[in-house]
């Protein structure tokens, strides 16, 4: 926002008790303040109109001198402005961000608050991840891959996608098919666009204990497998654990379980 004449804009709100709106730190990182119009019962042209008559007071020229009902805001601002439903207040640092495109969060929302991304990486990380462990309705969105490592998670091999290009990995079948590990599993998102959104899969040990054993822990064949897993976690009886085994088995390569 051009500073030379964010002080008109302030002392027009002020003076009309901030009926247009309201400066915020803009969290976008595009510049330091962004002005909100959030009062849509009061015309946007009547502060444009202010604010030309303001500017010309202080003898400031616009180059040109237009008449389009927001274009002294335009000038004022330096083009940083938007309204209000198109963005949100964080609780932690009150900075204004803009909602995000094709349907992805750059925000943690809960009982009565919303924290953006940068306060929940510097603050929240474990209170955000608690609410996504064991969940298969919701996935990460807003700590990248090494905040997940940092965490005590590791990625399981396969890359998974759902959307309108004929795959359709259901996160509940895979959880399903997981949960009965001594393992704590996050949905991690990739990548998203308006058609499809790719996914991975994250788990963290529960206890410390190891989670998905490979040929480099010297198993080297599928009945290994089968009976080191029925000895060491918990399906409800062997026949359940082979059946598991063997759909792990044809799943992954594992060799590369472990990233």
């Amino acid at each position: 926002m051009k500073e030379q004449y964010m002080d008109i804009l302030d002392k027009v709100l002020r003076e009309n008790d901030w009926k247009w709106g309201t400066i915020y730190p803009d969290g976008d990182g595009c510049n330091e303040e962004v002005f909100l119009y959030e009062n849509y019962g009061n015309n946007i042209s009547d502060l444009n109109a202010i604010l030309k008559e303001k500017l010309k007071e202080k003898g400031i020229d616009t180059y040109p001198d237009y008449d389009r009902e927001d274009y002294y805001i335009d000038f004022v601002t330096g083009n940083n402005w938007g309204y209000s439903d198109s963005y949100y207040i964080c609780d932690e640092c009150g900075k204004a961000f803009r909602y995000p495109e094709y349907g992805t969060v750059n925000y943690w929302s809960g009982d009565g608050f919303i924290t953006c991304e940068d306060c929940v990486r510097e603050n929240y990380k474990e209170e955000y991840i608690a609410e996504l462990i064991n969940n298969p309705k919701y996935a990460n969105v807003l700590l990248n891959p090494n905040e997940l490592r940092e965490l005590g998670f590791t990625r399981l091999d396969g890359d998974y996608e759902n959307g309108f290009y004929g795959v359709e990995d259901k996160p509940q079948a895979i959880y399903d098919r997981l949960k009965n590990n001594k393992a704590e599993i996050i949905f991690h998102v990739d990548e998203s666009n308006p058609f499809a959104i790719y996914f991975s899969v994250w788990v963290r040990p529960i206890n410390g204990e190891q989670l998905f054993y490979s040929k480099r822990d010297g198993i080297k064949t599928l009945e290994e497998m089968k009976e080191f897993c029925v000895a060491n976690f918990d399906y409800g009886d062997e026949t359940n654990a082979v059946t598991y085994m063997d759909e792990w088995w044809k799943e992954y390569d594992f060799e590369e379980v472990i990233e």
